[in-house]
């Protein structure tokens, strides 16, 4: 939806329909020429819309047909495609919908909104709440960061908004690496996102980083000056949506006190339901994106 949008789908929708009623195969092959080769290289791996860009001109050339389509039709015909084109249009970019979904790992935080509209209790087995609002819909976590299912239009306001949640969040970190008795501190990432977040930030504050390995893991010891000392260490290993393997993947890290960067909603939720109360793990919620690990087992 972020490059497509359903108005834009329904216009490809209908110049399908208009090249195939009107057997225009020269435009079947033109439009097949440009668009199956990318779909048969990225078959199964499509994670972002970037990969579709060179196609545009196709894609483009399609919906031109559907709205060619929609001026053929007669008075009243053309005038309710273009009623529901409009609605389309302006239900996806000018209102957003979001729900709060009950099954996971979805994680509902709620995006920069001008008004919320109304709200609905849905009491289901996969959605809680559903809201309309004017602004930005749901955000959907992909494993290239965060999508707005409202499409492109108000990714500006969210990456700019989650900026600001994140410089606030770094700035708390910041301060309990400072005031952390721990020499050196720890700080725990397992995925490629966080780590780079991580370095920048730890180099805008004054640390100097090498890498290293440990046990083969990726590890930073990252030096401020005189000053407090640093290791950073990547524990990836695979995707740990359940918490018996991010627990395995912890204790693998064999450290007793660290700070553990989250890299996704679902990791937030994992960490929340099943840590926040552990038997054998302290655990303190700083923010958004940092919890503080304090085992009662030796490593």
């Amino acid at each position: 939806m972020a490059y497509f949008s359903f108005f834009s789908l329904a216009l490809l929708g209908l110049g399908l329909i208009h090249i195939l009623l009107s057997k225009d195969w020269k435009a079947i092959g033109l439009f097949s020429l440009g668009t199956l080769p990318l779909y048969l290289t990225y078959l199964g791996d499509l994670t972002t819309p970037k990969y579709l860009l060179y196609a545009t001109p196709f894609f483009g050339f399609l919906a031109i047909k559907g709205w060619r389509f929609v001026l053929e039709r007669s008075k009243k015909g053309r005038m309710a495609w273009m009623v529901l084109l409009g609605l389309l249009l302006i239900g996806q970019y000018g209102l957003g919908l979001r729900l709060r979904f009950a099954s996971k790992p979805y994680y509902y935080r709620a995006d920069p909104t001008i008004a919320n509209l109304f709200k609905v209790r849905l009491p289901l087995n996969s959605v809680d709440e559903l809201s309309l609002v004017i602004g930005a819909g749901a955000r959907i976590s992909t494993v290239d960061r965060d999508r707005l299912f409202s499409g492109i239009l108000y990714a500006p306001w969210m990456w700019h908004s989650q900026k600001i949640e994140l410089n606030r969040a770094l700035s708390q970190l910041a301060e309990q690496l400072d005031q952390s008795q721990q020499k050196p501190v720890v700080v725990l990432v397992d995925e490629d996102d966080p780590l780079q977040q991580m370095l920048i930030f730890l180099f805008r504050f004054g640390y100097r980083c090498e890498q290293s390995s440990l046990r083969e893991r990726y590890v930073y010891p990252c030096q401020q000056g005189s000053g407090q000392r640093v290791i950073l260490m990547d524990i990836r290993e695979n995707l740990p949506r359940q918490a018996a393997v991010f627990e395995e993947n912890l204790a693998e890290a064999h450290v007793q006190h660290f700070f553990f960067v989250v890299t996704a909603p679902w990791q937030e939720y994992l960490i929340d339901q099943h840590f926040l109360s552990h038997p054998h793990w302290q655990v303190k919620k700083l923010n958004f994106l940092v919890y503080e690990f304090s085992s009662s087992i030796s490593p």
